[in-house]
């Protein structure tokens, strides 16, 4: 049998050795795409309030004790619900309300959003917390106003409030 040419021999190889890098890819690919589904899936934390620390005065600016506040808080964009605590104030008219941290995975945060958009159409997206403060034998505050009044110092949030007491 005559051999066949040269040029023919190498074509096969380099062929073959195409197939094989191509095969080699491949794998590379899928075992990639598996690893990053993996990791989509690990939750992770976010912060979606930090720490506050709410002071609350009357007109004379002595401390409060015995104010009620509630803090409700939500990430639109990773939950269908709020959430809220409600403390009272101390002796020296201060309430604290700890670092709020929802944990999600990748694919959730990319996901939720979509899915929530279509079955709510007008839904909000997003973080947000609320105080509401209420003493009694005091007026109600202007919660907007005391929201406003917040300072950063570190990693926590200082509000002021001054109530007027009901004539």
């Amino acid at each position: 049998m005559p051999e066949p040419p040269r040029s023919w021999r190498f074509n096969i190889l380099r062929l073959a050795e195409i197939k094989g890098m191509f095969r080699a890819i491949m794998w590379m690919l899928i075992i990639g795409l598996a690893f990053s589904a993996v990791l989509s899936l690990v939750p992770t934390p976010e912060t979606v309030v930090e720490r506050w620390q709410i002071n609350v005065r009357d007109d004379a600016g002595k401390p409060i004790n015995g104010c009620h506040i509630k803090q409700v808080w939500q990430d639109y964009s990773l939950e269908s619900s709020d959430h809220s605590e409600e403390l009272t104030t101390d002796k020296n008219g201060v309430a604290n309300f700890k670092r709020r941290v929802i944990y999600a995975s990748t694919l959730r945060r990319l996901l939720y959003p979509l899915f929530a958009s279509r079955s709510f159409p007008h839904n909000a997206n997003g973080k947000v917390a609320l105080i509401f403060l209420w003493c009694d034998g005091y007026d109600e505050p202007d919660d907007l106003a005391i929201l406003s009044s917040g300072r950063m110092r570190g990693n926590t949030v200082f509000f002021d409030a001054t109530m007027k007491r009901k004539d």
